[in-house]
């Protein structure tokens, strides 16, 4: 997987972001590098759960009314499943329940 560093978070609502110019040149490199290398592999959770750390306790609750999710403390849900796809359409509706309250 290649990655492309554009902004630097400063504080929860604040980051300090790169140019357009200098981020343009940056994206188009890390395309070019990503493009270059091996295709990825499939996607193996090798049994390790997703892991969900919500910002507010309500958020958590509302979540966890998903079947495929574990409540782990007051703010982390895990949610196991056998594939990605199960995992990815699991976390999805975590976060949708998630969403759902204020």
């Amino acid at each position: 997987m290649t990655t492309v560093t554009t902004k630097q978070g400063v504080a929860r609502g604040t980051a300090r972001l790169l140019s357009p110019r200098l981020t343009a040149g940056l994206l188009r490199e890390g395309v070019k590098d990503a493009l270059a290398g091996p295709p990825p592999g499939a996607l193996d959770l090798s049994g390790k759960p997703v892991r969900i750390v919500f910002t507010k306790t309500q958020h958590c609750d509302a979540a966890c009314s998903c079947p495929a999710a574990r409540r782990v403390d007051g703010r982390t849900v895990e949610i196991e499943a056998d594939d990605y796809l199960t995992a990815y359409a699991a976390f999805m509706a975590a976060l949708d329940l998630a969403g759902s309250v204020a």
